[in-house]
């Protein structure tokens, strides 16, 4: 049981940290968080903000939730074998799912990973206008 409340531990705080820091993003700097999302070639004016905000409020909610039960239960970790299968499920059957949706769009798995140094989206394969999206996304939002 140990290692059920250990995994129950760090994931349930991962899943919270997820959450606040969607919560964050979306009530402090919806911008910078449609920025991180969207290719270059998006707008991301108010409505298309707003509508990244509403959509992600449901996968926000479930990672507050599903992290605070875990948090919860990881104290009695043999009353909490259905969570555990239930996030597994999720795992499997949603967000796997959907990360490969998402770069089956021809996004990169590099948005939102800041210039600098040499990074991911700067490989030799990506063209000049995606090696630095966000800070070329944020220079543009900052400007309107």
């Amino acid at each position: 049981m140990k290692k059920m409340q250990w995994w129950l531990r760090l994931v349930g705080a991962f899943y919270l940290l997820l959450g606040v820091m969607n919560v964050v993003v979306a009530v402090f700097s919806p911008e910078f968080g449609a920025a991180t999302v969207l290719p270059q070639s998006y707008s991301a004016d108010q409505v298309t903000v707003t509508a990244l905000n509403v959509a992600n409020l449901p996968a926000t909610l479930a990672w507050l939730v599903l992290g605070a039960l875990m948090l919860y239960f990881s104290r009695e970790p043999a009353r909490a074998s259905i969570l555990v299968l239930t996030v597994a499920l999720l795992e499997l059957f949603t967000w796997i799912p959907y990360d490969v949706a998402f770069l089956l769009t021809g996004l990169s798995a590099a948005i939102g990973i800041p210039c600098g140094r040499r990074r991911l989206s700067e490989s030799k394969h990506a063209n000049a206008e995606e090696r630095c999206f966000l800070r070329v996304t944020m220079e543009k939002i900052q400007e309107q």
